[in-house]
């Protein structure tokens, strides 16, 4: 992969490797995310809201990952000798719907802990 930012590729192909990686990325962010809702789901078998809370924040996720991905678009270098392929976002939709990447998984696992750890002081609790 650290070949692709120091590469000498055309642009067609730079275009298709920053999705490619942009999927990738996504696709083990989303399975990851999955597991964890099966500890939720495993955790709480009565209590059926908190696993579909869980759930709605994954799937508005992955909207967002994958509407992201269709903006997606690699950086132009114009002018210089330097060539890499990385990955922006369109200009046209702003600067919220980006940091939503970073903001939706911290609210999806900061979510996954603070249900774990209720579940675990609740149990100690009881079996004391």
């Amino acid at each position: 992969m650290h070949s692709a930012y120091l590469s000498q590729w055309s642009s067609t192909t730079c275009e298709h490797f920053v999705r490619y990686e942009g999927a990738c990325i996504v696709i083990a962010l989303a399975l990851s995310e999955l597991l964890l809702f099966i500890r939720v789901l495993v955790l709480f078998p009565d209590r059926k809201v908190f696993p579909a809370a869980i759930f709605i924040i994954w799937l508005a996720q992955q909207a967002v990952s994958a509407w992201l991905l269709t903006n997606a678009h690699a950086v132009p270098h114009e002018g210089t000798s330097d060539h890499a392929c990385t990955m922006i976002f369109s200009g046209n939709i702003g600067s919220f719907p980006p940091s939503l990447t970073a903001w939706d998984p911290l609210l999806y696992d900061t979510m996954v802990i603070g249900l774990v750890v209720y579940k675990c002081l609740h149990q100690k609790k009881i079996s004391m």
